[in-house]
């Protein structure tokens, strides 16, 4: 017999099936800004950064990495965001010190930060964090910047900096219901990510956006296996 009991608890079913499927189609990336992905190279990319020995005492494996489209006079990376999260792989546990900077198309630095990491995988820094009177506190529409993380200690130079660091191009662009940017995709996956960390759905998504990019395949490689530690519960 139909009662008021079991109308809730269908109302609640319904509910609740409404809000997975809000939820799946805002995780949805076939809308994302695609790329073509450069040939996987770990020479010549400037995204890329070879750890060395001069980083710091074991701070001398494998590579550095900026996540973000590979620059050229016709792609640029972009975001709508005025505060954009930004993202990068390491892949040691070891603890190291880093540099981030961000800078203007002309090359005039507008943030520096110093910090101390030793989680391996991908990291975020979020410049809603930071302040940058010269921009009026955000990133200026239509305007290309640089964003660079470099490995350092107390005995490294600035030209050694320049020598060790990843970098890459942003571009802010305007709202638009056009395809939403590879940062904007990034940082909308990694939050839900961090929300549900051993949901090995999101973590799939991720790595599709980072397919996309055309770095090594060995860099997606050991993210998908630390997702899967994650996701089993084994890291």
């Amino acid at each position: 017999m139909y009662n008021k009991k079991n109308r809730k608890k269908g109302l609640a079913t319904i509910f609740f099936l409404a809000s997975l499927s809000s939820l799946v189609s805002c995780t949805n990336l076939s809308k994302s800004e695609h790329y073509p992905p450069s040939e996987s190279k770990s020479i010549n990319d400037p995204r890329v950064a070879p750890i060395t020995a001069r980083s710091g005492p074991g701070c001398n494996e494998g590579n550095l990495v900026v996540l973000g489209p590979e620059s050229s006079k016709l792609v640029v990376g972009k975001t709508t965001q005025k505060h954009p999260s930004l993202f990068w792989y390491y892949p040691t546990k070891t603890k190291c010190l880093f540099q981030f900077t961000l800078s203007d198309q002309s090359g005039n630095l507008i943030l520096r930060k110093k910090f101390s990491l030793s989680n391996q995988g991908i990291q975020r820094i979020d410049l809603s964090n930071f302040k940058f009177p010269q921009l009026n506190e955000h990133l200026k529409i239509d305007v290309k910047y640089q964003w660079a993380v470099a490995l350092i200690n107390d005995s490294v130079t600035e030209a050694d900096i320049s020598i060790n660091v990843a970098k890459v191009k942003i571009k802010r662009s305007a709202l638009s219901n056009a395809e939403e940017p590879w940062y904007d995709a990034m940082r909308k996956i990694s939050d839900l990510i961090e929300k549900h960390p051993t949901d090995a759905y999101y973590r799939e998504q991720r790595i599709a956006l980072l397919k996309q990019l055309g770095l090594q395949k060995e860099i997606t490689d050991k993210v998908t296996w630390i997702d899967k530690q994650v996701t089993n519960g084994d890291y």
